[in-house]
């Protein structure tokens, strides 16, 4: 789901305030990232979400 949200362009204009629910779902991939750090599919989730995302801003500080 997070990787249709961040990288799906129809998705901004289906999610009311796209930015809110951003900022909520790089907070769980934060988390995740976290707790989970020898997960190989949630550590290539977080790394192509870095480079392929549609908003950068939304998203790369929080998947820090």
């Amino acid at each position: 789901m997070a990787r249709q949200f961040f990288l799906d362009p129809a998705m901004y204009g289906l999610v009311v305030d796209w930015s809110y629910w951003a900022r909520h779902v790089a907070g769980h991939l934060r988390v995740a990232s976290k707790e989970y750090l020898d997960d190989v599919l949630v550590a290539g989730l977080v790394s192509e979400l870095r480079l392929e995302t549609l908003d950068p801003p939304a998203v790369l500080g929080r998947l820090q």
